[in-house]
């Protein structure tokens, strides 16, 4: 009997059958890998046609938190009529040469010379001060505004038992401006008083200039 005539042996039909069942198992394997990478293409396509304008909130609720104003929200911030209510109101009473305003991207900036709201080396106000000071607290009454209250002095030093050096009178007269808005009825919590001494003179190259002796109100929405 030759070889070929022989049956096969049962360990020839266990290695077939072994081989068989590698070769299901890979090919399990494989669709499993596809049906992964299709799950994972469904999700990076879903995520980049998603909703683009919840995309945009987000984007402009950062430029915000980060004071990163623009010409669109410059729109929506509407000071005009506050802007204009102040600029007439100087005009009317002389006031031109002493305080000036101006339209920021942040909103309206009133800066007034120290010396028409306080005596030399002093954080009284003065009887006309408080008319200009009053006007402002009328005009944003019923407003969202804050308005940042700012001190500022000139070069020249300053050493009295009161005030030891520019900082303290520069921060004392914002805070008394402060005191008076909110007598007026504004919200002390729509109010932030900062003293700033001489580091920002409005004139750096004549740092006893009369000028760099000022108040300024920095006026924003809430």
């Amino acid at each position: 009997m030759n070889d070929d005539d022989q049956p096969h042996s049962n360990d020839d039909l266990f290695t077939v059958a072994r081989s068989g069942e590698d070769q299901e198992d890979w090919m399990l394997s494989f669709v499993d890998l596809i049906t992964l990478l299709m799950g994972c293409f469904v999700i990076m396509y879903t995520l980049k046609s998603a909703d683009v304008s919840k995309h945009e909130q987000m984007s402009q609720s950062i430029h915000e938190a980060v004071g990163d104003a623009n010409p669109k929200q410059i729109e929506k911030l509407d000071y005009t009529d506050f802007y204009q209510t102040i600029s007439d109101y100087i005009k009317s009473e002389g006031l031109e040469a002493n305080t000036q305003i101006r339209l920021t991207k942040v909103g309206v900036e009133i800066s007034t010379e120290g010396s028409m709201l306080f005596e030399p080396g002093s954080a009284d106000l003065n009887d006309n001060s408080q008319n200009l000071i009053a006007k402002i607290a009328s005009s944003l009454m019923h407003e969202p505004f804050f308005i940042q209250i700012e001190g500022h002095t000139d070069s020249a030093p300053i050493a009295t038992s009161q005030y030891p050096t520019n900082w303290e009178l520069s921060a004392a007269r914002a805070a008394r401006v402060a005191r008076l808005l909110i007598s007026l009825g504004i919200e002390p919590t729509h109010l932030n008083a900062v003293g700033y001494a001489d580091t920002r003179l409005l004139y750096p190259d004549q740092p006893l200039h009369a000028g760099n002796r000022r108040v300024v109100f920095v006026v924003s929405k809430i």
